[in-house]
């Protein structure tokens, strides 16, 4: 699963012309952030990557608005091969 990026660029297949991709990345949204970290499972890194900024920003953002964050290192559902 390739994750869009605000920054990402198409071509439009009616005009031929590059556009920028138009998708709102609200994660000052408690209900969009809460949606992608708890409800997808997204870490803070990929939604960082996401919105352009750095996973610190996220986590403060879930911190402000009381979303539990997960242990560090650990995707849920995922076990990392030893």
């Amino acid at each position: 699963m390739r994750i869009l990026k605000a920054t990402d660029e198409y071509t439009c297949e009616n005009c031929g012309h590059t556009h920028k991709v138009k998708i709102n990345l609200d994660y000052k949204n408690k209900l969009w952030l809460n949606s992608r970290y708890t409800g997808e499972g997204l870490s803070m890194a990929q939604i960082a990557k996401m919105c352009g900024v750095s996973p610190t920003t996220i986590n403060k953002w879930l911190i402000r608005h009381s979303i539990t964050t997960r242990n560090r290192g650990r995707i849920r559902g995922k076990k990392f091969d030893s």
